[in-house]
């Protein structure tokens, strides 16, 4: 049988014991007498929390840096960002009008009227709605690419451009026209994009379902 019991601690255990009572009350009695009486322990305490805090300060120095680096990297490439939101192509009649009644409905009748006889357009007009956010580092601009073509001819290719200012509200209205004999030479429209540009660099794009 085989009986457990208590063991108490030995006389080595007891004697270091005292040694650490005895050592805690010499500390706690000189630190009394002396308030800057510092142990071997409490100066590497110290050292290890400065060190620390001068990590920490480091690497919040250098997280501030990278970004910094970062954001500054982001806005000298470019400043601006845009969007195309919408172009609503029209035809025009003789007169160079693409409506003949003072609202929605009058003009979309007119259209379907120009779409049946084209003996009476003189050309398309691109409306494009486009908006642009920032500051732009470069001149803006609006291209228009189109393809066409001639029912018994080769298909045709042409691009459009204008210079883009921005309006003082959310979003601007830019119109370019295809007007006389370059609009009789490239024909009937079957597809189209529309690009904003800053500088070199695209920024907004818009295209047909065809393109």
């Amino acid at each position: 049988m085989v009986v457990l019991g208590f063991i108490g601690p030995s006389a080595e255990c007891n004697s270091a014991i005292r040694q650490i009572k005895n050592l805690r009350y010499v500390t706690e009695g000189a630190r009394r007498h002396n308030p800057h009486f510092k142990t071997r322990h409490d100066k590497t305490r110290l050292n290890f929390r400065r060190a620390a805090g001068y990590c920490s300060r480091m690497r919040r120095l250098s997280i501030f840096s990278l970004l910094t680096v970062f954001c500054l990297g982001g806005f000298s490439a470019s400043a601006a960002t845009g969007k195309v939101v919408k172009m609503l192509p029209f035809f025009l009649d003789q007169k160079g009008e693409h409506m003949d009644g003072a609202n929605l409905y009058a003009r979309d009748t007119y259209q379907v009227k120009l779409r049946e006889h084209p003996e009476l357009r003189s050309g398309i007009l691109f409306d494009v709605q486009w908006k642009v956010h920032g500051t732009p580092n470069a001149p803006l601009k609006i291209k228009i690419e189109l393809r066409g073509g001639q029912k018994d001819g080769a298909p045709q290719e042409l691009t459009l451009q204008t210079d883009a200012h921005p309006g003082h509200w959310f979003s601007t209205w830019t119109s370019i026209s295809l007007l006389g004999d370059d609009y009789k030479k490239f024909g009937e429209l079957s597809a189209w994009r529309v690009t904003l540009w800053e500088g070199d660099t695209m920024i907004g794009e818009q295209k047909s379902f065809l393109w």
